[in-house]
């Protein structure tokens, strides 16, 4: 079991230093009794120990005078108050050592800061306006002003409007854009595009790690390179720690973490060549009209050279587009094949139009 210490705690009715937190719960001196949010440690040497002493718990806040009682108390020894439902005392700050191994001097003043909550900072005084023709003045005198109507008293500093300015504008814009209006459109073309990828095998110059290059690769040369680097645990660091109890008394322990060193993992960085299949060309048929079947376009393969399989077909895909006349103006709307193919040309349809910009909303066609 790890050895025991006393807290120590200074007195603020009489100023008498050093009591000890687990012997002293009232002051020698004065009768006062003790806070526990005066505690503190003990400097290096000055350590008193603990004998023969029972640790039941940290220590009960008196929810009548604030004294600490012991965990096992029923009723406070200041004031006789009941402890049922007393909170537990705040614990200082675990202490460590600083960088040259030693524990930092401690004190009733730097415990006490741990438990306070920062008060907020006061607000500061607009600065004061000269008087015009005057030199700097503490404050004007509001009888003054009945006689020198040029004079100007404070005023508080205006609040930034430009983040909310900005954010009004930002939701105007975004009304704007979705603004819309209804109409009649007319159709008055169809046109339509399939079209085909052509690939081809192509030489290719890439890079990988030698476990990770593909087959059919060729004219490779590799060299070593940092691929990765990795943790190893080199053994622990060690330094003593001083922890806060509640009963007025603390424990020094070792507190261990593993160190570790960074350790470089090789392996082979490879270039080399591999022939991949690469859109070389594209064939497309188009069309203007509804009353023949769209078709895909013919694809010849090889027709750049005698490589006999070097080609293939790729990736298909098809637009079908239908030109809407509205106000003196047009725009164009994709479909799929069968709701374009429905779409008879002069036919007219219900949609709306983005006022701003005047463009054909073609989700709203009816």
């Amino acid at each position: 079991m790890a050895k025991r210490y006393q807290m120590l705690w200074d007195c603020p009715s009489c100023g008498t230093r050093k009591l000890l937190g687990l012997t002293h719960r009232h002051c020698p001196n004065c009768g006062a009794a003790q806070d526990p949010k005066r505690r503190y440690f003990p400097n290096a040497g000055e350590e008193v120990a603990v004998e023969g002493h029972m640790y039941v718990g940290v220590d009960l806040a008196c929810p009548a005078c604030s004294s600490p009682n012991s965990a096992a108390a029923n009723n406070c020894v200041n004031c006789g108050a009941s402890l049922a439902g007393a909170s537990a005392v705040a614990l200082r700050d675990d202490q460590r050592p600083d960088a040259a191994g030693a524990f930092a001097v401690d004190s009733a003043k730097t415990a006490v800061a741990e438990h306070q909550t920062p008060e907020p900072a006061a607000p500061t005084a607009p600065a004061k306006k000269k008087l015009w023709g005057t030199e700097d003045v503490a404050e004007v005198n509001p009888v003054d002003l009945d006689h020198d109507a040029s004079a100007t008293v404070a005023e508080p500093p205006k609040k930034r409007r430009w983040p909310k300015v900005a954010g009004a504008l930002a939701t105007v814009a975004v009304v704007m854009a979705l603004w819309t209006r209804d109409l009649t459109v007319t159709a008055t073309e169809h046109t339509w595009l399939r079209a085909i990828d052509v690939e081809r095998l192509t030489p290719r110059q890439e890079t990988a790690w030698r476990d990770q290059v593909p087959s059919g690769a060729y004219s490779m040369s590799c060299h070593r390179e940092v691929r990765e680097h990795r943790q190893v645990a080199t053994g622990e660091s060690c330094q003593p720690v001083r922890k806060d109890l509640g009963d007025g008394t603390f424990t020094t322990e070792q507190e261990c973490h593993t160190t570790y060193r960074t350790e470089e993992i090789y392996d082979d960085q490879c270039s080399f060549t591999i022939d991949r299949w690469l859109v070389a060309r594209t064939e497309e048929a188009r069309g203007q009209s509804v009353g023949y079947e769209p078709v895909w376009p013919q694809v010849p393969l090889g027709r750049t050279g005698n490589c006999v399989g070097c080609e293939r077909e790729g990736a298909r895909r098809e637009e079908y587009v239908v030109t809407f006349a509205f106000e003196n103006r047009t725009d164009k709307c994709s479909f799929r094949q069968t709701r374009w193919k429905a779409i008879g040309l002069g036919s007219e349809l219900k949609a709306k139009a983005r006022v701003v910009t005047g463009d054909l909303v073609c989700s709203s066609l009816e």
